[in-house]
Order: structure tokens, then C-alpha cells, then sequence
């Protein structure tokens, strides 16, 4: 996994759309993991396997094959196996699908719209971001993103615009500050 991450992740993405909420984190660091994940799986077909024995352990340990309310498991976690399965046809390892199967509902009810989108942006990381904050906005935590960093870009772009019409009406008047 921490091979696939850094070749699929560009921390400076990452850190620009990362919402500040310890929920939305959660989702989003989650989901950008599969992301990376399913990558190498398109990628690198050896690695699926790697993946899944990954997974499986990480939910032998958390007890996730024997749970049976969708509490009792984070849905951050439930999100990344979406995305995942989505991204690769995959079948989940036990533990992973019954999370999944507890959640999908929700998941599906709530987020289905934009989760219909992983694959067409699953190669891009901003794009990726830029969905997975709209899942999380439509999960409910849209307080938690903080500003929208494309609008951020937008409103850097009209600073600069104006900045520039602002220094050509000086020039135009002959009113530049002389030093």
C-alpha cells in the first residue's frame, strides 16, 4: 500500500482538498487510500492480491466479520471498500463486505450520484478530491470541508485580475508611484 501511495498521490493534491472535520478526514483519507489502491490493481494486476490479504487482515483484526450493525464500524472504512469494489469488480474479503454490506445502503442513498463518477476520475487525484468532497457533502458533513479550494483558485484569479486593471488604469492616467 505504501508503494501504490506514492506513486499514485501527490501529497500538495492531497493537503489542498483535504477537508478539516475529523470525520470528513477520515472519509477523505480513506477513499484517496482505495484510490491509490485500485490504481495498482489497474496498474499492476499482481498487486490486487497483496491488496485483498491487506484488507482481509486489517478486518480479521478489527473484527469485522462478526459485527452486525453498521455502528460498529467506521464509514470511512466502509467508503474506501465502496470505492475499491467499484474501481476493481472486486470481490471483498469477508470482513471488508460485511462492512460494506452494512453500510452500502446508506452509502449508496446518500452519495450515490457522485460515487457513480469513481471510475470515470479514479486516474485523476484532484478530480478524485473534488468527488470525494461531494460525497462527503452529501453524507452529511459538508461543515467539515472548509473552504473550497476551487474557489479559493477563482478568487486568487479575480485578485490577480484586478491587481492588472488596476495597475493599467494608473498607467493609462500616468499616476504610477514613483520610488
Amino acid at each position: 500500500a505504501f508503494a501504490l501511495r506514492r506513486r499514485f498521490h501527490n501529497v500538495s493534491t492531497h493537503t489542498r482538498y483535504a477537508p478539516l472535520g475529523p470525520e470528513a478526514t477520515a472519509i477523505f483519507d480513506a477513499m484517496e487510500t482505495a484510490r491509490c489502491e485500485a490504481m495498482g490493481a489497474r496498474v499492476m494486476p499482481g498487486t490486487a492480491q497483496n491488496i485483498d490479504a491487506k484488507i482481509a487482515d486489517d478486518a480479521r483484526r478489527m473484527g469485522y466479520a462478526n459485527i452486525t450493525e453498521a455502528d460498529q464500524a467506521p464509514q470511512a472504512e466502509a467508503a474506501a471498500h465502496l470505492v475499491r469494489q467499484l474501481a476493481t469488480s472486486r470481490d471483498l474479503p469477508p470482513g471488508a463486505a460485511n462492512v460494506l454490506r452494512l453500510w452500502r445502503d446508506h452509502l449508496e442513498a446518500e452519495a450515490g450520484d457522485a460515487l457513480s463518477d469513481v471510475n470515470g476520475c479514479l486516474h485523476d487525484q484532484r478530480q478524485f478530491a473534488r468527488l470525494t468532497r461531494q460525497v462527503i457533502s452529501d453524507l452529511g458533513y459538508a461543515d467539515q470541508l472548509g473552504e473550497d479550494p476551487d474557489a479559493l483558485d477563482d478568487d486568487e484569479t479575480e485578485q490577480e485580475d484586478e491587481s492588472d486593471e488596476s495597475q493599467d488604469n494608473q498607467e493609462d492616467t500616468g499616476d504610477t508611484e514613483q520610488e
